[in-house]
């Protein structure tokens, strides 16, 4: 299987090959990864003031928000199972006393 997601990086290493750090900023879920962190209007962007600050930047869209694409929902795996089940109440308690004469 393949999932398919918007990352986009920004390479703001500068020194010696050991020394790398590393900032994942994911989106909040209402608002996509590039208009919250990577806005391109005067020095909006978050992402780009930490690479200029030496950190390797990545954003990333999670499945089915921003530029990543939803998922197929007539794949088999991306099927929820059933959210409720039927379930008879128990004839008896733990403890072998009948429900209806149970007092608390």
């Amino acid at each position: 299987m393949q999932i398919d997601l918007f990352v986009r990086e920004y390479d703001g290493h500068t020194g010696p090959p050991g020394g790398r750090r590393a900032v994942l900023m994911l989106h909040g879920r209402s608002v996509p990864v590039l208009a919250g962190f990577d806005l391109r209007h005067k020095s909006y962007s978050w992402a780009d003031a930490l690479a200029k600050a030496g950190y390797d930047v990545f954003l990333m869209d999670l499945q089915g928000s921003g530029r990543s694409p939803r998922p197929k929902m007539d794949d088999p795996c991306n099927v929820n199972r059933p959210s409720t089940r039927v379930s008879s109440p128990p004839t008896r308690s733990p403890a072998g006393v009948s429900p209806a004469t149970r007092t608390s």
